[in-house]
């Protein structure tokens, strides 16, 4: 059950295995269309004690000592026989207003229960609607919480699972979903989970950009040099470059990007939410891509950077500065600057002036006496910075369209 609703959550194919005290590994897998899971684990048959099954469910155990050759074998055999002819169109249950969606027909849906092949958890839709909010979820934001609205003003809020890479709807929209109901503390609530949408028949028509290009120099042995060059052949480009002294830096901030033919991104953000914004405030045709890290990494370059920016603030600014700004300065993210701060505070080098509120901080001389939560103030501020290390680690090696979320790549 839990292999088919993690294959359904991810759309991608799921193993789960049980280890045994014999020193076997023994489970189930679910698949999604496109995917033979049957035949990728029966070409494995030579490391494998039992199995069987079929392209959407299958069984199996091996020894624990054959695992991880499993695990390599099997994911080149399910992405060497993809098929994405196999991926049909969706099919509807119903079509229904975002009124008729109560804790009621969740129930009554759920009696159809167990779901998976054939027999697979009804589809509903929604149609013209307009997108009211986004909000990220998750360590990574890879995931958000969609609001949606309806012509009658009726709203319902949506989960939308892995769409870090997806752009959102910008005009009226038709959406697919699943629902169930979720328990939040006790209390039963109703959950849409996006399954797909489109763009509607009653919105006006999509004009078509201009084709968009990705130039990926990512591994690049001499960025300085490059960048120099590229400036020549794209003199009106956006460089995009946080993280570093104003004076040394080779870009603008976030903040400070116009639109422009061209951006090149010179240093690899701390997360995906920035880089969408920075796709919209440009709006290229050609996106550079270079994604250096910026000087300031380690959380004791981090600590040590924003005890440097305190100092100066305190002197200079009378204390007050904004979240905004040391981000940029540091080329980290609000979160991380906020919980370095605040472990800053509770090792007695400043005091935060609780009356501020949003972006501004008001940044006083501490007592030199630390906090007892001094400990659990580091660790959330090494949690933080450890989360931008990870995305910055994948923004290096992942395919550019995929970070950009465009379909063509130069």
């Amino acid at each position: 059950m839990v292999a088919g609703q993690l294959a359904e959550r991810y759309q991608k194919p799921v193993v789960m295995l049980c280890l045994a005290e014999d020193g076997t590994a023994r489970g189930s897998a679910r698949s999604v269309p496109g995917y033979n899971i049957g035949a990728a684990i029966a070409a494995q048959s030579d490391i494998l004690i039992e199995y069987g099954g079929h392209p959407g469910a299958a069984g199996l155990s091996l020894h624990i000592d054959n695992l991880l050759l499993f695990r390599r074998r099997l994911s080149n055999a399910l992405q060497e026989n993809f098929n994405p002819s196999t991926h049909s169109e969706l099919i509807l249950d119903a079509i229904l207003p975002l009124s008729a969606l109560s804790l009621e027909l969740a129930t009554s849906l759920e009696r159809l229960a167990p779901f998976g092949e054939g027999n697979p958890r009804p589809i509903l839709a929604s149609t013209d609607l307009h997108l009211r909010s986004a909000a990220y979820l998750g360590r990574g934001q890879q995931h958000r919480k969609l609001t949606v609205e309806d012509a009658n003003g009726v709203r319902r809020e949506v989960i939308w699972w892995n769409c870090a890479d997806q752009t959102l709807p910008d005009d009226l929209f038709d959406l697919a979903y699943e629902i169930d109901i979720n328990q939040r503390e006790g209390t039963p609530e109703l959950r849409l989970t996006l399954v797909d949408l489109r763009h509607a028949a009653s919105a006006p028509p999509i004009i078509v950009s201009p084709p968009r290009q990705i130039a990926d120099h990512r591994a690049t042995p001499d960025p300085e040099t490059l960048l120099a060059r590229l400036r020549e052949q794209h003199p009106d480009a956006a460089v995009w470059a946080e993280g570093y002294r104003k004076a040394d830096a080779p870009g603008l901030p976030l903040s400070e990007l116009h639109p422009a033919p061209t951006l090149l991104v010179y240093t690899a953000p701390y997360g995906p939410q920035p880089l969408q914004e920075a796709l919209k405030r440009v709006d290229p045709s050609l996106v550079v891509l270079l994604g250096l890290t910026p000087p300031q990494e380690t959380v004791q370059d981090i600590q040590r950077r924003i005890l440097e920016l305190i100092k100066f603030v305190i002197n200079r600014q009378e204390g007050r500065t904004t979240i905004s700004a040391l981000s940029v300065a540091t080329g980290q993210s609000p979160k991380t600057v906020e919980l370095a701060l605040e472990y800053i505070e509770a090792r007695g080098e400043i005091l935060l002036d609780p009356a501020q509120d949003g972006d501004v901080v008001c940044l006083l001389p501490g007592s030199g006496t630390p906090s007892d939560d001094a400990a659990e103030k580091l660790a959330a501020f090494q949690a933080a910075a450890a989360e931008t290390r990870a995305y910055r680690a994948f923004f290096k090696r992942a395919a550019p369209s995929h970070l950009l979320g465009w379909d063509e790549e130069a």
